[in-house]
């Protein structure tokens, strides 16, 4: 009896030990959570603050370009074209370029009258254009740029576009320009042909957005040798990148051709990848590369614009 009631103190004593222990771990954890969210209730403070401060200045910039630009025609000399315009129009969706800038109060009209932007004006009436129908619908989810069919407009002059409305900071143009003629992988090619010599080797995939092809293409042993991509229609190309086979030497160089288009690269141990961009892009069914060297790809990936 005094062993067990000896044995049952210890056991309460043991027990009442863990209590305590479990209510400093409680209490610590508990001062955690209150510490952690008092940290965020801060930065939530912080952040709003900082919003609101935005918000003001972006106000009293645009309170600014309103009282800058005179309410019926607004002239603008892009690259030294002059375009007629409202002050509606111009500033139909907020941050942009014009907003920013005329907000600024550092833009000015010069003698004439015409505020000056020294960028060229090709593309310039299609922004215009977008501008005008989204202050006359109001609608924030515009789909369509009116006089424009982005279908036949030349790849050089959507890249243009592209640049264009980045440059001028048409936030939602910008948005739907990439959804509809971004560059992006070319996919649909439906045959890859190669030029025939028993004496190469080489193993050449060709690896798109949904689907991949695998052939049994060309290895360069020091001569020339070329591979075909079909697709169905005309694709526009504008980059592709190639990965090498693993070499079993340091370094080595590659010339290849492309559309007429020549490049040089030096590959490695360490860099079997390269990138290569055509300097002007071009539309066509079939793409063939050939190159010299002695090499062998192990995969080529193809970009560019969809028909």
């Amino acid at each position: 009896p005094l062993f067990l009631s000896r044995r049952k103190r210890a056991m309460l004593a043991e027990t009442e030990l863990q209590e305590k222990l479990q209510v400093a771990v409680l209490e610590a954890v508990k001062q955690v959570c209150i510490s952690a969210c008092s940290v965020v209730l801060q930065e939530q403070k912080r952040i709003k603050d900082l919003e609101a401060a935005f918000e003001a200045k972006r106000n009293e910039a645009r309170a600014y370009a309103e009282k800058l630009f005179p309410e019926n025609k607004v002239k603008l000399n892009i690259g030294g074209q002059t375009f007629a315009t409202t002050r509606k129009t111009l500033l139909a969706e907020q941050d942009t370029f014009f907003e920013k800038l005329a907000g600024s109060e550092m833009w000015k009209p010069d003698d004439d009258g015409e505020f000056f932007v020294d960028r060229d004006p090709t593309q310039f009436r299609h922004i215009l254009n977008y501008l005008r129908h989204k202050a006359t619908v109001n609608d924030s989810e515009i789909q369509i740029i009116p006089g424009l069919s982005l279908e036949t407009l030349p790849t050089v002059d959507k890249q243009q576009l592209l640049e264009d409305v980045d440059f001028y900071c048409i936030q939602s143009l910008s948005t739907l320009l990439h959804e509809k003629v971004a560059e992006r992988p070319l996919t649909g090619c439906k045959e890859i042909n190669r030029s025939t010599n028993p004496n190469k080797r080489n193993l050449l995939t060709l690896l798109e957005q949904e689907e991949s092809s695998s052939v049994e293409p060309t290895y360069s042993a020091g001569g020339p040798s070329w591979i075909e991509f079909v697709f169905e229609k005309p694709v526009t190309l504008t980059r592709l990148i190639l990965t090498a086979e693993e070499a079993d030497v340091d370094q080595y160089m590659s010339d290849f051709t492309l559309h007429g288009q020549r490049f040089t690269h030096t590959w490695s141990r360490r860099d079997r990848v390269g990138e290569f961009r055509l300097a002007t892009p071009i539309a066509s069914a079939v793409h063939r590369l050939t190159f010299d060297g002695t090499y062998c790809l192990t995969k080529a990936e193809l970009y560019g614009f969809m028909a």
